[in-house]
């Protein structure tokens, strides 16, 4: 455990920057405002399946498959930019609910299995600062309680940075920009995945 205070700035550095989960929290919450909590909670469920497919080597055995990381992420990058261009053409907070704005909550969950700067952050926490060095499975476990507990966190954190935004939304001008702002910066974020 003396890796643990080593192990909270590369938590906060890694998975509470901006990404496409981070922006999509804030975008659904700006969009829809407290009413997000449940596409937050899908997507937080997505990073657990993540952390979960890192920290049992899943993801070592499919990346090692010849020409796969490319494909997954191209997939990936598609599947973001479909999600921007919901959150960039949603329409004013207050015109319709949360289910006819939002997508539908399965999809979030792909997104967040599918995000790419999920699986890369999750490699370079669990590939250092081991917790208990003398028991390496119950260590992970322990790091993966760790992460999934920091996910929601955050995502809600930023969901919660979104929602405060909220009441700029219900202006139609403003709220356009808004949507368009975040499905730009959720756009960019991709982008830097190819970089």
């Amino acid at each position: 455990m003396e890796n643990l205070p080593a192990l909270i700035p590369a938590i906060l550095a890694l998975m509470s920057t901006p990404g496409p989960v981070t922006l999509a929290s804030a975008a659904f919450g700006a969009a829809v405002g407290w009413r997000a909590w449940p596409w937050v909670l899908m997507m937080t469920l997505g990073t657990g399946t993540v952390i979960l497919l890192v920290a049992t080597g899943v993801t070592g055995l499919v990346t090692a498959l010849p020409g796969s990381a490319p494909v997954i992420l191209v997939l990936a990058a598609a599947y973001f930019l479909w999600l921007a261009w919901r959150i960039g053409t949603a329409p004013p907070i207050g015109s319709v609910d949360a289910a006819t704005t939002l997508p539908p909550l399965w999809t979030i969950y792909v997104m967040a299995v599918a995000n790419p700067k999920a699986f890369g952050a999750m490699g370079a926490l669990f590939s250092a600062h081991p917790l208990l060095p003398d028991s390496p499975v119950l260590g992970a476990a322990l790091k993966g309680g760790i992460l999934f507990c920091c996910a929601l966190t955050i995502n809600h954190v930023w969901m919660v940075a979104g929602a405060v935004l909220s009441g700029l939304m219900r202006h139609p001008v403003l709220g356009r920009a808004l949507n368009i702002t975040f499905a730009l910066a959720l756009v960019a974020s991709v982008v830097l995945l190819f970089l």
